[in-house]
């Protein structure tokens, strides 16, 4: 009886530990930042950023901010 016990135990853990796994997965990300001209000091508006060796490219707002939205696979 105990080692029954103890097996739905391992087993429950284990499959909490694939959902929490699976959500934590899921969690959004996002990269963002600052592009600026280091010469002058002065945000760079509308510069194309792009990851290296991947598609994933954004554009750059009006103040030099850019961010890479959630749900990319870097």
């Amino acid at each position: 009886m105990v080692k029954i016990l103890n097996f739905k135990k391992k087993i429950l853990f284990i499959i909490f530990t694939v959902i929490y796994a699976q959500l934590v997965a899921q969690h959004p990300k996002i990269i963002m930042g600052m592009i600026y001209d280091g010469r002058v000091n002065q945000p760079l508006p509308f510069v194309h950023i792009q990851i290296k060796n991947t598609g994933i490219g954004t554009i750059s707002d009006q103040n030099g901010n850019f961010y890479f939205k959630s749900g990319l696979h870097i």
